[in-house]
């Protein structure tokens, strides 16, 4: 587990390092309007799965837990 990574760039942490599952905690933007959380909320969940995906073996899953703080 490690804290403090870019969920939008995995690459600047992991380099080409491939892995059967990446695991998100997503944190939950609740502060804000609707359309400003809706908005950074969808960017940050679409950037993970774009990072992701180079990081994952074939077959692998990019799995996403919520967190409400």
């Amino acid at each position: 587990v490690l804290h403090e990574v870019d969920a939008t760039n995995l690459r600047a942490t992991f380099g080409d390092t491939k892995f059967d599952t990446v695991v998100f905690n997503f944190p939950l933007r609740t502060a804000g309007s609707r359309a400003e959380l809706t908005a950074a909320n969808r960017d940050l969940l679409a950037g993970f799965f774009r990072s992701s995906a180079g990081q994952l073996n074939e077959g692998g899953a990019a799995v996403v837990t919520l967190i409400d703080k």
